[in-house]
């Protein structure tokens, strides 16, 4: 199994170098980007154009949030299937950044002696320096479960419905609008949406799944170094 890891991660990059860290954050941009992009282009009333859309938006309903927003009479068909669509996109790319996170940690960091600069089972230079921020593995651990706790908490706040009701703004003139009331607009829609679940969601997915196992990882070997 390792072995046949080994050799499909050399096929596709043969050199330390040529791991694209530009790439990796282009799409991190583009993600986001999409947020407003796709609030623009669907229309209010997309339901009357493809009725067909009430069984996509149906579909998610059993998420507590997705059903109150699509029960509001001040909220358009249109914002609802955003949320549900902006899901689906969400979804692809944890699966492709969890991906390209665990290619990252494999050609720069040698995550699991796999790859350079790790040999022989001693640490490389770049994960020594990451080493560094386990020299107290106590501190460091309880601020890891301390900042996913509040991430996790974030996400249910967010699903279960909760957040529409909590009023929203660093400014005194928009502090009485809630963020039910915001998805009454597109850009509204759109900033609710990236902060919540594009933002604590989907980071909290993809940091669960990609950056613990590495983070595990280094502190095993920063152990090694210390010995």
């Amino acid at each position: 199994m390792k072995e046949k890891l080994i050799s499909n991660l050399k096929v596709k990059c043969k050199q330390k170098e040529s791991y694209s860290l530009r790439k990796y954050y282009i799409i991190q941009f583009l993600f986001l980007a999409s947020h407003l992009f796709f609030a623009l282009i669907i229309p209010y009333d997309i339901e009357k154009v493809y009725p067909n859309v009430s069984k996509f938006i149906e579909f998610f309903t059993f998420i507590p949030v997705i059903d109150i927003l699509n029960n509001e009479p001040s909220i358009s068909s249109g914002i609802v299937f955003y949320v549900c669509f902006m899901l689906i996109v969400g979804l692809f790319f944890s699966v492709w950044y969890v991906k390209d996170s665990f290619h990252q940690s494999v050609m720069l960091n040698g995550f699991l002696g796999i790859y350079e600069p790790v040999k022989d089972g001693d640490i490389g230079e770049f994960n020594k320096k990451q080493s560094k921020l386990v020299k107290n593995p106590e501190i460091y651990t309880l601020g890891l479960l301390l900042v996913f706790g509040l991430m996790i908490y974030g996400s249910y706040y967010y699903f279960s419905g909760d957040v529409l009701d909590l009023k929203g703004g660093s400014y005194a003139r928009i502090n009485d609008i809630t963020y039910l009331q915001r998805y009454q607009t597109k850009l509204g829609a759109s900033y609710t949406t990236a902060l919540w679940q594009g933002g604590i969601f989907f980071i909290c997915l993809i940091g669960t799944v990609s950056e613990i196992p590495y983070y595990i990882w280094i502190r095993k070997f920063s152990k090694k170094t210390d010995s």
